[in-house]
This record gives structure tokens, C-alpha cells and sequence, in this order.
């Protein structure tokens, strides 16, 4: 292993992220000192409305994101996300559930980030769904008073922090 250390800044709910969420774990997995942040990209004013040309954008870039990648964007992400009419994406929630799992390593925080990717690009389900999240870091194994501070003030003021030292790090 090398004494150099890899940095990784990503968002759950990326388009781009998801498609290069497999090089991600290889790096994980060959050992490389990593270190992640989630970057939450989409928040606040970023937060776009998929009903006002980020879910055409969306389906626009889909193609070209699975032919670089392999990887592969359920139709019900195509027609429950990027077509919905009411859809706001926002990365908060996620952000929390990384900031819930981020002390622990980066296999625990990618964990989750895996299973989050998979519920939002697989399934379509919403990156606002406080009830999936909660349920996928259970499932993780995070214990459920610990997944119910998603959305908690506190758990939004570590999650921003680490969003700001991602912005450190680049």
C-alpha cells in the first residue's frame, strides 16, 4: 500500500458518481489508502426541479454515462425520477447518511452509498424519501435510533461539514 492517499469526493444522487461508483470500490478494494467525503452537490438553489430541464438533462446524459461506465439506470428511475413533474433533487438526506457512517471508513460510507444508489437509480426512489434512507442504513446496520437522526439539525450540521472539507480537498 502506498503512503499516498486517494480522496474521493462524490454525491449519492450524481449521475456521474454512480456511473463511476465501480472504479470507486476497485480502489477500495485493492487496498489504496482512501479517504471519502460526500460533497452534496444538490442543496438549497442547487436542489434542481426535475420538471424544469434537469430531468431532461438527465435522460439526455443517461446513454452517454452507460456507455462509459456499464452501468445501468432502471426505467424506473427514468420514469419515477427524471420525468416526474414534482421531483426536486436534493442530496441532503444522503449527505446525512454518509455523515452517519463517515467515522466509521470508507467501506461503511460506500456501503451505503451503495444501497442508497441502488434504491434511487434501480428503483427510482426518491432522493427525499426519509422513510428509504432510514430503512437502508438499518439494513446496513446502522442501529435505528442512530438512522432516525436523519433530517435532525445536528446530523445536517456534520453532513455540511464535511461537505466543506471536501471543498478543502480539491
Amino acid at each position: 500500500m502506498s503512503d499516498k492517499k486517494t480522496v474521493i469526493i462524490y454525491d449519492t444522487f450524481c449521475g456521474w458518481c454512480y456511473g463511476a461508483a465501480p472504479v470507486f470500490d476497485a480502489i477500495l478494494d485493492v487496498g489504496e489508502n482512501v479517504e471519502v467525503f460526500h460533497r452534496h452537490l444538490f442543496q438549497g438553489r442547487a436542489a434542481p426541479r426535475m420538471s424544469e430541464g434537469k430531468g431532461e438533462q438527465i435522460l439526455t446524459l443517461i446513454p452517454q454515462v452507460e456507455a462509459l461506465t456499464g452501468q445501468t439506470f432502471s426505467q424506473s428511475f427514468k420514469n419515477k425520477i427524471a420525468r416526474s413533474p414534482t421531483e426536486v433533487l436534493e442530496s441532503g438526506l444522503s449527505a446525512q447518511a454518509a455523515a452517519l457512517e463517515h467515522d466509521l471508513g470508507p467501506a461503511k460510507e460506500f456501503a451505503v452509498r451503495h444501497r442508497l444508489e441502488t434504491l434511487h437509480f434501480g428503483e427510482g426512489v426518491s432522493s427525499n424519501d426519509r422513510r428509504a434512507i432510514i430503512s437502508a442504513l438499518i439494513a446496513e446496520g446502522v442501529a435505528p435510533e442512530e438512522a432516525e437522526r436523519i433530517g435532525t439539525p445536528e446530523l445536517a450540521a456534520e453532513a455540511a461539514a464535511l461537505a466543506s472539507k471536501a471543498k478543502q480537498k480539491r
